[in-house]
This record gives C-alpha cells, sequence and structure tokens, in this order.
C-alpha cells in the first residue's frame, strides 16, 4: 500500500515542477508599434517624423514616460520597438500620443505587449 501513495506523489511532484520550469523559461516576444502616415488625400508619406509618447497630465512637459521619435520610409511606415520597456507579466502596456511633423496629436495607438500593433495617422 506505501508504493501507490508514493507513486502519487512523485507525479504530483513532477508535475508542479515542470509547470514551474515551463512557466520560467517563457520568453519575451517583441512588442513592436508600426505607424503608417497618410496625407489627406491616401498617400503614404515618406521622411515624416512620427513621435510616441505619453504624458500624464500631472507631468510637467519635460518628464515625458515614453518618447521615441522615427522617421517613415518609402512606404510611409515608422517602426517602433518598445521590447525593452515591457517586463514579462506585466497587465497591458501604454496608449500613446502620435506626433507627425511636429503636428500634435494627430492620433493615438493602444500598445499590446508582445505583439506588432499598427496605426494609421492622416497628416493634414
Amino acid at each position: 500500500m506505501i508504493g501507490p501513495k508514493l507513486n502519487y506523489s512523485v507525479v504530483w511532484i513532477f508535475a508542479i515542477a515542470m509547470m514551474v520550469m515551463s512557466y520560467s523559461c517563457r520568453t519575451e516576444k517583441p512588442t513592436i508599434v508600426i505607424v503608417t502616415v497618410k496625407d489627406t488625400t491616401g498617400k503614404t508619406l515618406s521622411g515624416a517624423s512620427v513621435r510616441l509618447y505619453y504624458q500624464h497630465d500631472s507631468l510637467p512637459d519635460d518628464q515625458v514616460r515614453v518618447d521615441q521619435t522615427k522617421s517613415t520610409g518609402g512606404d510611409g511606415k515608422a517602426h517602433f520597438d518598445f521590447s525593452d520597456l515591457f517586463e514579462l507579466g506585466q497587465a497591458g502596456f501604454a496608449v500613446l500620443d502620435v506626433d507627425v511633423d511636429g503636428e500634435k496629436k494627430v492620433g493615438v495607438v493602444k500598445v499590446e505587449p508582445e505583439v506588432e500593433n499598427e496605426a494609421i495617422v492622416v497628416k493634414k
């Protein structure tokens, strides 16, 4: 009778160990944002300066938590990588404002962690 109880204990310990190991070995996937800039006619704009940032109302203008600027390529897309700002286990990431060529808040992008997020903004 002692044998089957011992076997169940070993099975449970093994199962718990496998669950812990599989969770701790999970690797982070990239958190990417691609912003496509178009003009009012729908044509993509190359060489546009795209700024993604988050600033809480209670912070002064010079204290922005997330702030990256990239230029659009020939396809009108600017690529941002926020993987280094995301931590595994974190719930969500951010909602960022989008400026284009100095034009303030032409859009917003909700950034989901560990996926490729896309947004289209129109420069007036």
